[in-house]
């Protein structure tokens, strides 16, 4: 009866006293480009804090409206800072609460043993079939920005385009063979070398502003600000060990972060 007794008690302790572990575990949006990297962070901190942690990974638009039509979440990690002033006009999130973390590069790439002759992004019209995310999503407009500005985007209008939801489906469309060149970020083609090549780095200044991933502290649903456990973690995002990781995913590391 006693070691029932006992073992009942470590049970209340884990979860809180609350009946409820659900209620203690902190929950992360992160754009699907870097949730691999994330997860090796995650698992860095959890050695030191034991603590029940969810990665939802998806396209950043995707997330953004779950956020918006309530689901419960403490950080998000979107690949871009744009969607971070739409929370914070809703009082989703508070001034102050985010930073940039992470730095990426658009690329333009085509499969392994690909024979394509696109040399470059103003030449990708000679493609049959270009991969491209979505308009909505961060990379879809980094994409077309780029176009855009080499003045190439009205005659990408009429190429064979498959629109994908976020930079992982651009690889695989390429790396299948249903497009012959894609537009992705630099991380994600480093991380899949063996089915894909980069052809070339979007050119200097086609690009309006940086690629940034952000991180943000997300309100309680009464507005309070994020718990203690959720803070931690968020400042752990912001430290060289957790860097380290995540440079060795092939990011950029931010300069000028709040720690």
């Amino acid at each position: 009866m006693k070691k029932a007794l006992t073992a009942l008690f470590a049970v209340l302790m884990l979860s809180g006293c609350s009946g409820n572990a659900d209620d203690h575990k902190i929950r992360i949006f992160a754009d699907s480009s870097v949730s691999g990297a994330l997860e090796d962070v995650i698992e860095s901190y959890k050695e030191e804090n034991l603590i029940d942690i969810d990665i939802t990974s998806g396209s950043t638009s995707r997330l953004l409206r779950k956020i918006e039509d309530g689901a419960r979440c403490d950080i998000f990690i979107p690949s871009s800072k744009d969607p971070l002033a739409a929370l914070e006009k809703e009082n989703i999130i508070t001034a102050g609460n985010s930073f940039p973390l992470l730095t990426d590069n658009v690329v333009l790439i085509t499969s392994y043993d690909s024979n394509t002759t696109v040399k470059s992004f103003d030449t990708v019209t000679e493609a049959s079939s270009l991969a491209m995310a979505r308009e909505e999503e961060p990379l879809g407009s980094f994409a077309r920005e780029i176009l855009i500005n080499l003045n190439v985007y009205k005659q990408v209008l009429n190429m064979k385009t498959n629109k994908c939801e976020d930079s992982y489906e651009v690889i695989n469309s390429v790396a299948e063979g249903k497009s012959e060149v894609g537009i992705c970020f630099e991380s994600g083609a480093l991380s899949n070398a063996d089915k894909v090549r980069i052809i070339t780095k979007s050119p200097r200044d086609s690009l309006n502003s940086d690629v940034l991933y952000s991180v943000a502290l997300i309100n309680d649903e009464d507005g309070a600000e994020p718990s203690n456990s959720v803070k931690s973690l968020y400042s752990y995002l912001d430290t060289p060990e957790a860097a380290q990781i995540f440079a060795g995913h092939e990011f950029g590391i931010y300069i000028g972060q709040t720690n």
